[in-house]
């Protein structure tokens, strides 16, 4: 056992210094997570406009197609809606437990913020998976060149 963890009593108390960081990092992470839903809601506008514009192209020359054009950046931003939701609840529950020294709201806060950094672990871990097999199948595909 870790002896941060021996001397806990079950009471965290943030004051000063704390209480400024927690709430300049709230705002931050408020304008942070509202730019990403903007420029979400923006590509999702692009992308329908694309999409259609696209497929009704690929229709006209005979191909299909178009749906594919336009739902797997729409699922890559649906996988990137959940963070910046995250870092949103992050914020306001951050900038209440400053306001109203509110132990309940920080443990709000840190709750977010503890599905959000897991979230974007498991999305790494998921995504170094998947280049490992592209380096791999890359690396046989080499090798049976060769003979």
């Amino acid at each position: 056992m870790d002896a941060l963890d021996q001397n806990f009593s079950g009471q965290l108390a943030v004051e000063g210094q704390g209480q400024n960081y927690l709430k300049e990092t709230a705002k931050w992470a408020k304008f942070l997570s509202i730019a990403g839903f903007v420029f979400v809601g923006l590509f999702v506008l692009m992308f329908l406009v694309v999409g259609f514009a696209g497929g009704d192209l690929l229709a006209e020359s005979g191909m299909s197609g178009g749906e594919v054009v336009i739902l797997f950046p729409l699922l890559m931003l649906a996988i990137y809606f959940y963070p910046l939701y995250k870092l949103y609840k992050f914020s306001q529950h951050a900038k209440n437990s400053v306001a109203s020294s509110s132990s309940n709201e920080l443990t709000h806060a840190l709750g977010n913020l503890k599905s959000l950094y897991k979230f974007m672990g498991v999305l790494t871990l998921i995504v170094v998976i998947f280049y490992g097999f592209i380096f791999a199948f890359m690396l046989l595909g080499g090798v049976a060149s060769f003979f």
